[in-house]
């Protein structure tokens, strides 16, 4: 007969028993058995090949799955001491297997496995200034799936920052820029006054992230800011302990406060986010302000002023150059060389009546609501109501354009349109 044994190293036949040895290997024997050991016995004896290893385990046949103690590695049918590759880096440290991030040295960015010396203003490649715009020369790199590290060295009194991503935070390459946004630019909106915030260092600092030609603004896992600050960057009167990082809403045009670590010995704070935005580090005063502290508030105060001169500068120039009715409050934030444009846009070209509603209406509304009183309640509201159509009819008859007698009393024809454009001019 034939017997098929899984790891049997040897037969011995004695006194009418079957006696085996498990060793490293699968085999079939063939072979006659005296009658007394032959009845009964048939089927297959399966084992592992390897039956143990050093530094881990082996499963259960059919599996025979070998598992590995941390620190190990499979290798063959062995477990073998892990190690990063590389090991070490100059300018660099080298975390433990199994994640081997590398991180560079603050001065040195990340090429490949190697920490390499950052040239100056370009930060491991660069990003325009975009001559002299408010926006520095600042860091990028790419990083994948595993991963990486992107370092903003510090420049004058501005602070230093360190992008960290961690595995899975995205899916594949992906180009992470730090640029520095300086108070002068006009991206940049300060803190209201009534916040009591003020900033750490010179700047603020712009971070992106790009997968080809799509912005990625949103991670699947938390990536973590580390800035690190100089004592002498933080202004008078602001406690150190409550220094935090903020980002900027541009929705609420507002900073947030982002739940942050400091650590006044090393005088580093870091936050976990899973956005990207503006960032800054914010700190309030305690105590009175003394008159240069108020002054700088002023000067926030102002910078935040020009911010929405600005914004509003942008918008009217919007609506004169579609044609849009501005209010003469409006008209003051008027772009230069807008304000002829805006005027001409403001004659009225048609016909208008009791019920209708139109952009010429407010044109109607504005020029009545000089002589209050023709149109005492001066409201602009685009709709010929029945105040509007009281403020027609006075100024008929003012100008002895028409009266109660005439069909087009009340009504903005020919002759009225014409006076009106008349005093608009």
């Amino acid at each position: 007969m034939k017997i098929k044994i899984g790891g049997i190293s040897g037969i011995v036949l004695s006194a009418g028993l079957l006696l085996v040895a498990p060793a490293a290997f699968a085999a079939e024997y063939s072979g006659s058995l005296s009658s007394g050991l032959e009845s009964g016995m048939s089927g297959t004896v399966n084992n592992c090949s390897v039956l143990s290893v050093s530094h881990g385990t082996v499963a259960a046949y059919p599996s025979c799955a070998i598992t590995c103690d941390s620190g190990y590695a499979l290798s063959g049918n062995s477990c073998d001491a892990a190690n990063c590759s590389p090991s070490t880096v100059s300018h660099g440290t080298v975390a433990a297997y199994p994640s081997c991030a590398i991180t560079c040295d603050s001065g040195y960015t990340l090429s490949g496995s190697s920490c390499v010396a950052r040239s100056s203003g370009s930060g491991g490649g660069g990003i325009s200034g975009g001559g002299g715009g408010g926006v520095s020369s600042g860091a990028s790199l790419t990083i994948g799936a595993s991963g990486g590290n992107v370092n903003l060295a510090a420049v004058g009194s501005s602070p230093s920052v360190k992008f960290t991503a961690p595995a899975g935070a995205v899916s594949g390459a992906t180009t992470v820029a730090i640029a520095r946004v300086y108070t002068s630019s006009s991206t940049y909106v300060p803190p209201a006054g009534t916040t009591g915030l003020f900033m750490v260092g010179a700047n603020v600092f712009q971070i992106t992230a790009t997968a080809g030609s799509t912005a990625i603004t949103n991670f699947s896992q938390p990536v973590t800011l580390t800035f690190t600050y100089a004592e002498a960057q933080i202004p008078a009167g602001v406690p150190e302990a409550g220094l935090k990082v903020y980002y900027y809403d541009a929705t609420a045009k507002t900073w947030v406060e982002v739940p942050s670590t400091i650590n006044t010995a090393t005088n580093t704070i870091t936050a976990s986010v899973n956005h990207l935005t503006q960032f800054a580090i914010f700190g309030k005063k305690t105590g009175a302000v003394a008159t240069g502290d108020k002054l700088a508030l002023i000067a926030q105060i102002q910078a935040q002023l020009n911010s929405l001169i600005a914004q509003l500068k942008a918008m009217v120039g919007d609506m004169i150059a579609q044609g849009k009715y501005v209010s003469p409050a409006l008209m003051a934030f008027a772009p230069n060389g807008t304000a002829a444009t805006a005027t001409a846009a403001a004659k009225i070209n048609q016909s208008w009546a009791f019920g209708q509603t139109g952009e010429e209406v407010k044109v109607i509304q504005t020029i009545l609501a000089k002589d209050a009183t023709i149109y005492p309640g001066g409201q602009i509201t685009g709709y010929f109501g029945p105040a509007t159509l009281a403020a027609v009819q006075k100024f008929q008859l003012k100008y002895g354009i028409a009266d109660s007698g005439n069909s087009g009393f009340g009504i903005v024809g020919p002759a009225t349109r014409a006076k009106l454009n008349e005093i608009a001019k």
